[in-house]
């Protein structure tokens, strides 16, 4: 278990210096079997998912040099990518405020999404990647000049970190990582950061340019950094029990708010946090599901113990000794020999014989009531011989219960 949680940690600390530098590390990249970048074959889209019927985001030209991120399973594996000049997506207006740079935008919000199409609909599912607080981008166009601006859709260049998916069939790995990581480093072009006469948003931003903002990133505090190593290891140690329940992701999900209590906003920490937190809640749906079809499966098997027993005691109703008495039926005399006989009888036979020899009972008050009786064996039933009568079993009634009030019917 301790070295499990060591090895994460050690690969947490490898990914969160990975991005906070801006590209995968020799040692991440060593573990995980991945290329650092690769290049783009022939055109071909970059998706909003990691599927053939994902929603293309953009086509990316052929040569275009991508950054590699992760890679998807399946039978056609793609690759999650950036590229240096970041991908063209839409965001709704009311998140982002105009700025006294001509095409320059500021995201005004944490977590905002960046999708491939101007619409909320499921076909236009956003990128696993969020705008943060404070991010500046650049201005492509307005989905409908008609509109107030925090009512229409709004088209940017999305920051460098901005990761989509390409077939991986679509690429070829580069192999001199210090000459692409040159190349990436010249197409990350800083936004301009002069006033323009105050015509905010109102031109088309460049394509070639790229959106790596010129205000400096805020400080990351070292225990922010330590507490999101600890927060993956917690979290892909819980992922691997298939069997993981919703309390342990949630407290995951607990240890990433630590983290965003540190980590403030604009910090690649914390959007890493994020995105973390967005993983999780597919996990807290899954748990939660299992969960409830555990609840119900024991509450089926409880109603099921339920039936059964009430079915039981419906079927001891039906015999007559009710699975508690040594005989039950209705009560009934005869005068033999001026002696009066007692008798219990069920379904139209005498059952037994009753005598009460402690006088516990007068069984002359029971004549015509339906009881059960337990007591003790005076004398066994005897089968009819050809020299004697047949003879019923004779109770000595030590405890009777009255069932019903009613005479019996003849």
């Amino acid at each position: 278990m301790i070295q499990s949680i060591r090895f994460f940690a050690l690969w947490g600390v490898a990914c969160s210096l990975s991005l906070l530098l801006g590209a995968p590390s020799a040692s991440a990249q060593a573990q995980t079997g991945l290329p650092t970048y690769v290049r783009v074959k022939a055109n071909t889209p970059a998706r909003n998912f990691q599927d053939r019927q994902g929603l293309e985001v953009t086509t990316v030209k052929e040569g275009t040099l991508l950054q590699v991120h992760s890679k998807s399973q399946g039978a056609y594996p793609f690759y999650e990518v950036s590229q240096a000049g970041g991908f063209p997506v839409w965001v709704y207006g009311q998140f982002l405020d105009k700025t006294d740079t001509e095409g320059v935008l500021r995201v005004n919000a944490d977590h905002i999404n960046q999708r491939p199409r101007p619409s909320t609909d499921t076909g236009s599912m956003p990128l696993r990647t969020k705008l943060m607080l404070n991010d500046k981008v650049l201005l492509i166009k307005r989905s409908d000049e008609n509109k107030a601006w925090d009512q229409d859709w709004i088209q940017i260049w999305s920051p460098n970190r901005t990761r989509a998916w390409v077939e991986v069939g679509q690429t070829e790995v580069v192999q001199d990582n210090a000459a692409a990581q040159s190349e990436w480093k010249a197409g990350l072009r800083a936004i301009p950061s002069g006033k323009s006469g105050g015509k905010s948003g109102g031109t088309t931003a460049q394509p070639e340019v790229g959106s790596t903002p010129s205000k400096a990133a805020p400080e990351v505090r070292p225990e922010a950094v330590k507490s999101l190593r600890y927060s993956d290891a917690l979290f892909d140690q819980a992922i691997a029990d298939k069997n993981v329940t919703l309390e342990q992701l949630n407290e995951v999900e607990a240890a990433y708010h630590r983290v965003l209590e540190m980590a403030p906003a604009g910090t690649s920490v914390r959007e890493m946090a994020l995105q973390q937190l967005e993983k999780l809640k597919m996990h807290q749906g899954m748990a939660e599901l299992r969960q409830q079809m555990r609840q119900d499966e024991a509450a089926k098997q409880a109603r099921m113990q339920q039936l059964a027993e009430q079915q039981r005691l419906e079927d001891l109703k039906r015999t007559a000794s009710w699975g508690r008495f040594q005989a039950r039926g209705w009560v009934e005399m005869e005068t033999i020999e001026g002696e009066p006989h007692y008798y219990v009888r069920w379904e139209g036979e005498r059952q037994s014989e009753l005598a009460c020899g402690s006088g516990r009972y007068d069984l002359s008050f029971y004549v015509g009531y339906q009881v059960g009786v337990q007591g003790s064996t005076r004398r066994a039933a005897m089968a009819p011989t050809l020299e004697t009568a047949a003879s019923l079993r004779l109770i000595d009634v030590a405890r009777l219960e009255v069932i019903a009030g009613s005479a019996p019917l003849h």
